[in-house]
């Protein structure tokens, strides 16, 4: 029996320009466990550097940066169980230091810049921990917080040295999983932001007051997003991120709602893009990066996902050669390195067309489908196998047995060293004793629309002729069949991109819609 494939190439998102990074990035080796990536400039010479954290054998490692993709190594070691690292200078001395918790001893370390080493202890488990003036004294504090489901906010205010008085809060009726310390209303007083309430500095390290806001889910950015000069609340979902405009009242509106996909919430921000605004990157695998660029207004939009190594643990961003472009640090912990990819500039995202490709194992038989673009790698499953170039005159191979049914094929793009993701790739594979090129022809007949749909589909098919149509979700579960024609009711559907398989007559095409 020859299995025949039909390959449907389609984005899962509209793209828009995307970032080449440089296919081979700098790798640098950590110990075991990196869980934490921050920058900072930790030795005072105005060029920015990185900082790992590993929390299984409490390695600290900071890279020195040299403003031509270079680093070299300063590593410190604390004890073990180390997370959530701030940075900020405590002690005035032009150099970042680096603050981390230690959950299971109930203190936070604090690797100074000048590679001193202290210690702050604690009555309770530290979570969260910032670095701001709260009583307007010209002096670094230390906020550190609690987790449970109350927060504690615990204040050490500082002297420039070292830490005196203590202010502690017990108002945070929620769990504390976040935590952003900024002024909110520009009345010169430091404010505490943490899940979804923003509470209200009076400029001696007291919060007395506090705003709820209209969401359920942590703060992932706190960013200045149309440059009124107020900070922005960025709330990501795994579905969307939320956006609430300061209006610098003690109240935020104008809400803005950017679609997104990823595995969860959390978000990464940079500006890739070099246009002044506020981009981030988002899980959408354990391996890979989804990169939104954002605008003025709060929007975002999908720019393309990016396949980089295993288990990603957190990303940071910034100017590494000086070449006016900010580049990406990624920490990964199931490889126990840490990698920078350099940002080459705007790559132009190849034009992947819809057309049904059908092939033989043997490669008798193929239609190439429409791509515009050079380089383009796709493969089944990750990590990458059955590599085929999409151009080439030979029919693709044949992943090893990838099953009948829809599956999920990665498509990324490789360009003069530049390295870009295109989409995901939906392929039918299906069983037949032959090939033909029929199929072809019922693919350029067939009409879907509307492809954003909210109630009906409507599918125009050749000579009205009877037809089996079965619709599927992006991971190939079938959610509805049909046999009838005109309008097919999608209104019980989620939200999502869908797959159509019309067989009519020994013939199958493939279409797809996206259920708003």
């Amino acid at each position: 029996m020859i299995k025949r494939i039909l390959l449907t190439l389609s984005c899962s998102a509209t793209l828009s320009a995307q970032i080449c990074f440089d296919s081979k990035p700098l790798v640098y080796n950590t110990s075991n466990g990196p869980n934490s990536c921050v920058k900072g400039d930790f030795n005072g010479d105005g060029k920015k550097d990185f900082a790992v954290v590993c929390d299984r054998d409490g390695s600290i490692y900071r890279y020195f940066g040299s403003n031509a993709a270079s680093f070299t190594l300063s590593k410190g070691v604390s004890t073990s169980s180390i997370d959530y690292p701030t940075v900020g200078d405590l002690d005035k001395d032009g150099k970042d230091d680096l603050v981390v918790s230690q959950v299971l001893y109930k203190t936070v370390r604090i690797q100074y810049g000048k590679n001193t080493v202290g210690e702050v202890s604690l009555d309770f488990s530290p979570y969260r921990t910032a670095i701001a003036d709260v009583n307007n004294d010209q002096k670094q504090d230390l906020i550190v917080t609690s987790i449970g489901s109350t927060g504690i906010a615990q204040i050490f205010l500082g002297n420039g040295a070292g830490f005196g008085l203590t202010i502690t809060d017990t108002l945070l009726p929620r769990g504390v999983y976040d935590l952003y310390m900024k002024d909110m209303n520009n009345d010169t007083f430091v404010d505490l932001i943490t899940s979804n309430v923003v509470y209200w500095g009076d400029g001696t390290g007291k919060f007395k007051t506090y705003t709820t806001l209209p969401v359920n889910v942590g703060v992932s950015l706190l960013t200045d997003l149309n440059n009124d000069l107020l900070p922005d609340l960025i709330y990501g979902h795994t579905d969307s991120v939320v956006v609430l405009f300061n209006q610098g009242n003690k109240t935020f509106g104008n809400k803005a709602v950017s679609l997104v996909k990823g595995e969860n919430s959390t978000l990464f921000e940079a500006d890739m893009n070099s246009d002044g605004h506020t981009d981030f990157f988002k899980y959408f695998s354990s391996e890979g990066l989804a990169l939104y660029l954002g605008d003025a207004l709060g929007n975002f939009t999908f720019s393309g996902q990016y396949l980089f190594a295993n288990n990603i643990a957190e990303a940071t961003s910034f100017d590494v050669n000086n070449d006016a472009k900010n580049d990406l640090i990624i920490a990964f912990r199931g490889m126990n390195e840490t990698r920078v990819y350099l940002n080459k500039g705007t790559l132009v995202p190849p034009t992947v067309g819809t057309d049904t490709l059908k092939a033989c194992e043997d490669g008798s038989k193929s239609v190439t489908p429409t791509a515009v673009g050079t380089g383009l790698l796709w493969s089944f499953p990750l990590p990458m196998i059955g590599v085929w170039i999409i151009g080439d005159t030979l029919a693709p191979k044949v992943p090893n047995s990838p099953g009948t049914g829809l599956r999920s094929f990665y498509v990324d793009q490789t360009v003069n060293g530049c390295r870009s993701a295109v989409a995901t790739v939906v392929v039918q594979v299906d069983k037949c004793a032959a090939v033909g090129l029929d199929d072809v022809a019922l693919q350029n007949q067939v009409v879907l629309y509307p492809t954003l749909v909210s109630d009906f589909l409507h599918l125009d098919l050749p000579n009205n002729a009877a037809a089996l149509i079965v619709v599927s979700d992006a991971r190939g579960v079938e959610q509805l069949r049909v046999s009838t024609l005109g309008d097919i009711p999608v209104r019980q559907l989620r939200s999502g991109v869908y797959f159509v398989k019309i067989e009519q007559d020994g013939q199958v095409a493939m279409k797809q819609f996206v259920k708003e």
